[in-house]
């Protein structure tokens, strides 16, 4: 399966571009899609995956405007992700 994935802000700067391509194997989930890519590009590491390889609470997925779960399978319709880090301010 083919997926764009969309960074934005500090993830975006540090993988050097503002989307990612990427062909999922057997395991077509968004947490697979967030350890590929911290694998692919090692300066995403920290920003993606806590020490135990699951991704860091500040992060969402999503597909079109639906919230991705981080274990749910995708499908052939959600190969186009969003990837962000939320963030609040006063």
């Amino acid at each position: 399966m083919q997926v764009t994935v969309h960074l934005f802000a500090q993830l975006a700067v540090l993988h050097g571009a503002p989307f990612a391509k990427m062909t999922l194997g057997d395991t077509r989930t968004p947490k697979a899609v967030v350890r590929a890519l911290a694998d692919h590009n090692p300066a995403l590491l920290q920003a993606l995956l806590q020490e135990d390889r699951e991704p860091r609470p500040s992060l969402a997925m999503f597909a079109g405007e639906r919230a991705l779960d981080w274990n749910a399978p995708l499908t052939e319709g959600e190969a186009e992700l969003f990837l962000t880090c939320p963030i609040a301010g006063g």
